[in-house]
Formats: structure tokens, sequence, C-alpha cells
């Protein structure tokens, strides 16, 4: 079918129910440039999918479905404007306005803003067809969604990577007064029909708008293929060694880390590996408490080594990773900081959360944004996070909580709170916390906070107490414990009938702390 591209959006009806099909786009001379899985549906349609062809503007294309089935030609130039009132569309969580979501990419800091890129399927609610969404944010909670960033192209589709802002212009890519921003990411050949029989390449993409669009460099790829399906580049820059430090995932436990003065030629310096952990690296320096500067070497599961690095060998101080994350790799996957922040370690990543199966258009979501330190753990740096202080903006009202006894019982309003209790366990053994439907139970003998097959430990204050801190929301209970050198989340959807804060201990306890009612972030679809 002869398909003149005329407007920006090509529309396509689609439905959960229907089979996957392949919607493809080829040139005069028979060339796929486009190519898409999707639940194409023309019988009973649950909703359209708008697909940008703005890069394809004015051309004259071939369009096919495979297997052959009925297909229409309908275009727009404005796609419907996301309003997010779905009722499990989270409160102060990120979502995309529809899709599937996995991986934060290219998170940033620049000029004002906080620039989050995401692994996005904007045709389904399943994982696929990589792209990259692009959000930006003035105070890591209001966040305003723009026009996706990255296509697949016939190199492959856009897998995980990065951003820089490169503000001294060390790249010589700055055409302009704005700072450019470059986006690494891996182009993953032979994920799709336009890329058969491509390699899995690190490439480049710019903006000198300020991240309102982004062009591949025409220099692609930046480091062309090692092995495998070596991905996922995450870069860094040194102000001690005065470099840019990429970490690359080369395949099972093993990552590989290069440097560069220039942003496109690097350099391979050394191959280390994370036992137990794979894709997704981060390797970055951080302040300890004592103000030295030591390395970080994390995987997807948040499993790290932490060491030492000269720009040409990372030298661990443990044989074996230490580990924060404790719902890990089934709940929790992928972390990712922004980068031109400062003193400040901001992190996000993904919660896979299951929303299509109850009819949302959107899948997946992302923690709220963390703040990492280095806090001393018998005398060895470990890692510690805790909801960034951006969070005060979303409070509201406040219950105070001040109980001594062996049950407690507090009424909540709404599903999103932030709750933060202090107990000081006296001769009681244990205790049951009871929260939306869920169940945790405190061991203070041996320090573990439980909940199903997860479990938290929990250690004592120098007063002699047990620190929690609970954060809840349609995609689940962000959990912390220890001071945040604990932290897991439990993705279940909570039960928003069960409003309750219930604690049920052996013994009698004293209780302390606050719950905070949460308001709504705000979430603006600023695409067009």
């Amino acid at each position: 079918m002869k398909y003149e591209v005329e407007k920006k959006y090509l529309v396509l009806p689609t439905s959960p129910w229907a089979s996957m099909k392949s919607v493809r786009l080829s040139t005069a001379n028979g060339e796929c440039i486009f190519d898409v899985s999707i639940r194409l549906d023309y019988e009973s349609p649950q909703r359209d999918v708008c697909l940008d062809m703005e890069r394809f503007m004015g051309m004259s294309l071939e369009l096919t479905v495979s297997p052959e089935a009925h297909i229409e030609i309908k275009q727009k130039d404005r796609k419907p404007i996301e309003r997010f009132r779905q009722p499990l569309r989270p409160h102060y969580h990120f979502t995309s306005p529809e899709g599937w979501i996995n991986d934060p990419n290219g998170m940033v800091y620049s000029e004002g803003l906080y620039h989050l890129f995401y692994q996005l399927n904007p045709c389904d609610t399943s994982w696929g067809n990589m792209h990259w969404g692009h959000a930006t944010s003035k105070n890591l909670v209001d966040w305003e969604h723009l026009p996706i960033a990255l296509f697949p192209d016939k190199t492959g589709t856009m897998f995980s990577g990065s951003g820089v802002a490169d503000v001294n212009n060390l790249s010589g890519l700055k055409t302009g007064e704005r700072t450019p921003l470059l986006l690494f990411y891996t182009a993953a050949g032979s994920h799709s029909k336009a890329s058969e029989g491509a390699k899995f390449t690190q490439c480049i993409a710019v903006s000198t708008d300020g991240g309102e669009t982004f062009v591949k460099s025409l220099a692609n790829p930046v480091i062309d293929h090692i092995e495998g399906e070596n991905r996922d580049p995450k870069v860094v820059y040194s102000d001690s060694l005065g470099l840019y430090v990429m970490s690359l995932y080369l395949g099972d436990d093993r990552y590989l880390i290069l440097t560069s003065e220039n942003l496109t030629q690097w350099k391979r310096v050394c191959e280390k590996s994370i036992p137990g952990d794979n894709e997704c690296p981060a390797f970055f320096p951080m302040k300890n408490a004592k103000g030295e500067e030591k390395w970080i070497l994390m995987g997807a599961r948040d499993r790290y080594l932490i060491g030492t690095f000269d720009g040409n060998d990372f030298v661990p101080e443990n044989s074996e990773p230490y580990i924060f994350n404790f719902t890990s790799f089934k709940n929790v996957y992928a972390a990712q900081k922004f980068e031109n922040t400062g003193e400040r370690n901001i992190r996000m990543a993904w919660l896979k959360t299951k929303f299509a199966p109850y009819g949302m258009p959107f899948n997946s979501a992302m923690t709220f944004p963390q703040e990492m330190e280095l806090v001393s753990v018998d005398g060895s740096d470990r890692i510690a996070v805790k909801p960034a202080r951006e969070i005060e903006k979303l409070h509201s009202k406040k219950i105070k909580i001040s109980y001594d006894g062996k049950e407690y019982a507090e009424p909540l309003k709404g599903i999103a709170q932030d709750i933060i209790l202090t107990i000081d366990s006296g001769r009681a053994t244990k205790a049951e916390i009871y929260l939306f439907g869920k169940t945790f139970a405190a061991d203070f003998v041996n320090g573990v906070l439980t909940s199903g097959e997860y479990a938290f430990p929990m250690q004592k204050s120098p007063d002699g107490r047990f620190g929690i801190r609970l954060l809840t929301d349609t995609c689940g209970i962000e959990i912390y414990t220890s001071d945040g050198k604990a932290y897991g989340v439990l993705t279940d959807i909570p039960d928003a009938n069960l409003c309750v804060l219930k604690v049920s201990a052996d013994e009698d306890i004293k209780i302390r702390g606050e719950a905070f009612r949460m308001r709504k972030a705000r979430f603006f679809d600023k695409r067009k």
C-alpha cells in the first residue's frame, strides 16, 4: 500500500487481545527503513497508537503488514493530550503517558532542568520496539513529557545508555549558545527488520537546542562492536582525573572501563566482573565520610564493588559485591544517576509494577528519586540511599505518631503516603506492621524486617532504635531500613481500600514518627 507521509502521525488501532503484527515502511527500492511489532486490530480496537512519522515527512513509502492483515492509512497532525487520570496512575512516581517503559536512560542536569530519558515501547504495553522517551523536571517532582528523543533506525533499536552535558565543549560539537547534550546509546542491531544483520554498537546523538531535538552523529558508531550484545554505555566525568569515564556491559558478569578526553575517542583501560550481576553498569566517584574519593562499580541488580581508580585500573576493596537493594532484579532494576549535579548523587530505577493487566494504557514506573551517600559500616564504606530531599515538596497533611503499648492503629487518607517510623522495641522480640493489605514482620532480636519472600536488615541506630520508612503509591511500597543501608520495593499494587497503619507487638514498644499524605505530582504532556 502506498503511503504518502503528509502529517506527523500515522494512526493505528490496537487491542491487547490481538496478535502481534509487523508493520513496515519501505522505500521505492525495497529498503526497509521502519518496522514495529504492534497488536493491530481494526475489528475491535481498544485504543489508537500514534506513530511519529515526522522524520519521513514528504516521502512516498510502501506500507506492509505481516502476517497479511487489513490496514488503513489514517494520519493526524497532533495526537491527543494525555490527562494522566487513570485510576491506577501513580500519584508521585514517574510513568510514561502510554506504552511500556523500562530502564532509565540519559539522566543529566543541564541549564536548570533534570532530563530523564527511558526505554519506551510506544506501540504496546509489553517490551519491544525500543525508543528513548524523554521528560524534564525543574524539581525532580513535577515532570513534562516531551517528544520521543531517539527512534530505531537501520543500525538497530535504541537500547540503554547515558547522557552528558558537555559544559566545556570538549567534543567540539557546540554550535550556538546552549550547552551541548550528548546521548550515548546502544544501537541494538538485528532487533528489527530494518537492522537485520547489524551488530550491537555504541553511538552518540547530540542536541544543541537544550534537548528539544537530537541528531545522531555521522561518525557513529563511536565504539564499534566488541563482542556479543555489548551494551548500556554509562559516561561520567571525573574532576580529579580530568577524564570522561565510560562503563560498558560485555556479557555474563563482565564490564569494560574506557576513558576519553573529548567524548568521541575512547581508550579501553580495564575489564572487571561483578559476581551475580549483569547489564546496565554504573561506574562513578563518591566522597566518603572522611572526604576520600572512592569509585563504585555497580550493575543493574545494585550489587557493587568499591575501590580506587587511577584512570588505568580499578582496584576493588571488596572481593564479594556489597548489596543494599534487597528486592533487586524481580522488582527494582537498572538504576542510573543524574550527571552534572555537583556533590549530589541522585538516582532513579525502573519499578517493574504491572499495570497493563488491569487495563491501563501504561506499564511500569520509576522509583522516586533517591540520594546516595557513602557511610561507614564496621569501618568499611557502604552505600546508603534515601528519598531525595525534594520529596518534602509533596508533603501535605501530616499525622504525628506517638504511641506506647502493644497495639497501634492509625487511619490514613489516600494511598500516597510517606511514613517515617522510629521504634524502641524495649522487651518486645517481634511486631507486625500492616499497611494497605501488606504485612511486614519485624524481628527485633535478629534485626530483620520481612514481607513475603523479601527480607530487609534492620540495624539499631546509635540510640538503640529501629528506623523504617515506607513510601506508598499505586505502584507499590518503597522500603527503607537502617537509615537507607537496606532498601527495596514491593511492586504488587496496594489495596487503597485498606487505608490504615497498624502495629502489633508481643510486648510494649514505643513508636514515634510521622505520616505525610502526599499531594499529586504534576505531569504535563508537552508532546505535539
